[in-house]
């Protein structure tokens, strides 16, 4: 079972501008650090992540919000992986250890040592190291944190109530609803709606990097870049739902001619309770096999939209083997996975009404959207919101 930690609830806070929710998680993000720096093993760049986000602390519990926006998605990036795997084995075992306490069990000594939760520290990735370079690249000398005093027993029972109490507090809508689909779905729509905002802070940023240089002298507007990236996962969207459409219907029209031995069967209106049957086994079956049409449905996308999108632009065509490209695998990726779904998963549009409740603020608060820069997802077109969207307010 994976534990709940306060640091990942701390980059939701942000990541969602709720200023309030942030600054009562601060306690726990500080026991959680504090026990981060126990740990031997841990490389230089692990460190630098580390004092990151006791810097990002700092910021929120001091009001700074506009900074910690600026800062929280690198630091996620670089928490996750085996800092986020490591703190969760050692506050796993510190609970466990907690109930043996209070059980009337032996108090054994904490076993926190980096060594000891997953061997020595791997080094970061590519990705990892430049986050670090971008975020700390300020002239700035970066020297490992000193090694605080550990939290007792009782200081850490206390936290980690403190840390469940939010967490019960957080429980959306959606989750609640998806907490009855079948949790060994790995592809079930929270967890496509987490990987999406994942593509948002990683390959979205490395593309916004690449396009940022594309045009030499010429260089792209930010508003223009974003628009350009807004445009790509609209697009695959709105490809992989027709797709869905069309394929589903193929899907029909092939079993009846199978069962009935005509080439060309007319398929009956899908209005009665058993054509509905008949269409919504056809369309598990189709999630099931989903995986299967990645690959042809990224080159097709690859070659007729992203072509398109960056000859109206006035841009090189990116490589095959460039940031665009992984991008653009990657939306499709996981547009298809929401269009399979039954109903499909909906990507609100960006153009009409604005409805302030969808979306969370990229650098700038206000009342009025200037540009929209990331899409929301809801559970279905009338259902609960999965993922808000990000806005550039004016």
């Amino acid at each position: 079972m994976e534990y709940k930690l306060a640091i990942t609830d701390f980059f939701n806070a942000i990541e969602n501008d709720d200023e309030r929710e942030a600054k009562q998680l601060c306690e726990a993000v500080q026991h959680e650090l504090e026990v981060l720096n126990t740990m031997s093993g841990l490389n230089a760049s692990a460190r630098v992540f580390i004092k990151g986000i006791a810097e990002l602390k700092g910021n929120v519990s001091s009001g700074k919000m506009n900074l910690a926006r600026r800062k929280w998605r690198t630091l996620k990036a670089g928490f996750n992986g085996f800092l986020k795997t490591a703190l969760q084995n050692a506050e796993r075992r510190r609970s466990e250890q907690t109930f043996e306490v209070l059980s009337g069990g032996e108090r054994k000594k904490p076993a926190i040592q980096g060594d000891e939760v997953s061997g020595k520290s791997p080094p970061l990735s590519t990705a990892q190291q430049k986050s670090t370079r971008n975020t700390f690249d300020n002239g700035a000398k970066i020297t490992p944190a000193e090694t605080p005093e550990v939290l007792s027993v009782g200081g850490r029972k206390k936290a980690a109530a403190q840390i469940d109490e939010v967490h019960g507090k957080r429980v959306s809508q959606a989750r609640r609803q998806d907490d009855v689909a079948d949790l060994s779905d790995v592809n079930r729509p929270t967890k496509i709606a987490e990987r999406f905002s994942e593509l948002f802070d990683n390959e979205w940023v490395d593309v916004f990097e690449s396009l940022s240089k594309n045009k030499g002298d010429e260089q792209l507007k930010e508003s223009e870049i974003i628009s350009i990236l807004l445009e790509i996962v609209e697009q695959a969207y709105h490809f992989c739902y027709v797709e869905a459409e069309d394929q589903i219907t193929n899907i029909e029209v092939a079993v009846a001619g199978i069962l009935k031995g005509d080439a060309r069967p007319v398929l009956q209106s899908a209005r009665s309770n058993q054509n509905q049957r008949r269409r919504h086994l056809l369309l598990q079956y189709r999630k099931e096999m989903a995986a299967d049409a990645t690959e042809r449905l990224s080159k097709e996308f690859f070659q007729r939209y992203i072509f398109r999108i960056f000859e109206n632009n006035s841009l090189a065509i990116p490589s095959n083997g460039g940031p665009t490209a992984t991008y653009s695998r990657k939306a499709v990726e996981l547009t298809w996975l929401m269009c399979v779904e039954d109903p499909p998963i909906f990507m609100c549009p960006t153009r009409g009404k604005f409805n302030p409740s969808l979306y969370r603020p990229y650098t700038k608060t206000g009342t009025e959207a200037d540009i929209f820069v990331w899409p929301a997802l809801k559970l279905n077109k009338d259902g609960a919101v999965l993922l808000k969207g990000v806005v550039q307010y004016k």
